[in-house]
This record gives structure tokens, C-alpha cells and sequence, in this order.
């Protein structure tokens, strides 16, 4: 019987590179002073501009600081969502949702 290989994965998995790391969390609690960007209350939760089932990603452009109530109401409300996705687009360009290795992946090679 042969020992099983091991192997060191190339990108990791897509569940994990969806989730904020603690520094992005950080970095855009900063950027945005703690405040809910829809109603400038206290911000409570990170939202995915872009949600993780359509291949939002943890990075720091993706993510808009709201409070509850605004986060729930920007899931339930499909025209507030759309808003935070087109204002996500221009701030940071048609890409804004994707991670290095996204990135990596769009690049094509010509011969």
C-alpha cells in the first residue's frame, strides 16, 4: 500500500475567500468610521456589496459597513442592493468584488 499524497492546494476554497479576514473587517470598519452607510447610525454588520452566492468575495472593496435594521432591509430590498452594488462599481471599477486570485484566473494568455 502506498502513503496517500499530500499536496498543498493552489488557491484556497471558495467558502473561505468569500469570508472578511479580521484585518479586511478592520480595514473597512476604519474606512468607514464605524458608521451605517445607509442611515449614518452606528454600523453593526459588514455586507457583501456583491453576496458570497454570486461570488462576492471577503475583500475590502466588497464590503459596505450598515447596521441591522439597514442590512436587513438591503437584503429584502432588491432595488437597495442594486444601489449598493453600482455605487461599489464606481468607486472601485467592474471588478470590485473579486480577489487576487479571481484576478489571476481573468487574465488571458496569447500566443
Amino acid at each position: 500500500m502506498f502513503p496517500k499524497k499530500t499536496y498543498k492546494r493552489r488557491k484556497p476554497k471558495h467558502s473561505s475567500r468569500n469570508e472578511f479576514s479580521k484585518q479586511t473587517r478592520q480595514d473597512i470598519w476604519d474606512r468607514e468610521n464605524g458608521m451605517c452607510q445607509c442611515c449614518g447610525g452606528r454600523g453593526e454588520e459588514i455586507h457583501h456589496a456583491r453576496i458570497k452566492s454570486q461570488s462576492g468575495r471577503g475583500v475590502y472593496s466588497n464590503g459596505i459597513i450598515l447596521c441591522h435594521d439597514c442590512h436587513t432591509e438591503t437584503h429584502e430590498n432588491r432595488e437597495l442592493a442594486d444601489y449598493w452594488r453600482e455605487w461599489c462599481t464606481g468607486q472601485w471599477g467592474e471588478g470590485y468584488y473579486k480577489d487576487i486570485y479571481d484576478k489571476l484566473d481573468d487574465v488571458t494568455f496569447k500566443y
